[in-house]
């Protein structure tokens, strides 16, 4: 009976089955074939642009690099470290002391560092070292000036002199603040761009390369903080 009735329902619905069910395997054959295929084909196509482009702005950054002479971009690193330190370095401040102090005949009493937190000063960090010294007055404003023009950027913050002297000689407490700025610890991608000096930073690269010696080593250190009336040249990196 069931059969039968099966029968009678196809041979009236046989006109309308068929095409149902052509279209409902079109339909999944377009959803999970068709589709997933040219979804990727176009996927692909944007791939490959993509790594074209990328290619091609590798090749531009390899040849840019290419004409950077190794030696001068070393030479141009060590200056720029020389002058802004990326840590404190007292030991190279402590020998660059005495060897401005030799050049004037200054007498250095003592060197006072401070061993505090450094102080974050227009993007840089410093931090201070006070000199007690004897010296002769001709030579005050001479010591003053090779301190401030010194390899390592360094600036008089704050002087004191015992006004009780009389004689040809001075004694003055003299607080410099030496500056330092860590090391960036990123440094850009490999698809990112070169980033190129200005033309100031370029005229300030060539003078610390000109200026650039090298700063004796001492061991010799007292710490201990201090301050006083301020003075000296602004933040040269501000």
């Amino acid at each position: 009976m069931k059969k039968e009735k099966l029968q009678l329902f196809y041979a009236k619905y046989k006109l309308l089955i068929y095409p149902v069910c052509v279209t409902l395997v079109s339909i999944l054959v377009i959803v999970f074939v068709i589709y997933p295929q040219i979804r990727g084909y176009f996927t692909g196509v944007e791939d490959k642009k993509r790594i074209n482009e990328r290619l091609i702005k590798l090749e531009t950054k390899a040849k840019e690099l290419e004409v950077i002479p190794g030696d001068l971009l070393n030479s141009q690193v060590q200056s720029s470290k020389v002058a802004l330190p990326p840590e404190k370095d007292y030991t190279s401040i402590i020998g660059l002391l005495q060897r401005l102090s030799a050049e004037v005949g200054v007498a250095l009493v003592s060197v006072t560092l401070d061993t505090v937190k450094g102080r974050d000063t227009g993007g840089v960090t410093s931090f201070s070292v006070k000199v007690d010294v004897n010296l002769p007055r001709e030579s005050f404003d001479v010591f003053l000036s090779k301190i401030e023009s010194s390899p390592i950027t360094m600036r008089v913050a704050s002087i004191s002199v015992d006004s009780a002297q009389t004689s040809d000689s001075l004694l003055a407490s003299i607080i410099i603040d030496v500056f330092y700025a860590p090391s960036p610890k990123t440094f850009g991608s490999i698809d990112s761009p070169i980033e190129k000096l200005t033309a100031e930073e370029e005229v300030l690269v060539e003078k610390l390369t000109s200026n650039s010696v090298s700063v004796p080593v001492t061991s010799s250190i007292e710490e201990s903080p201090g301050s006083n009336i301020p003075r000296g040249k602004s933040n040269p990196f501000e």
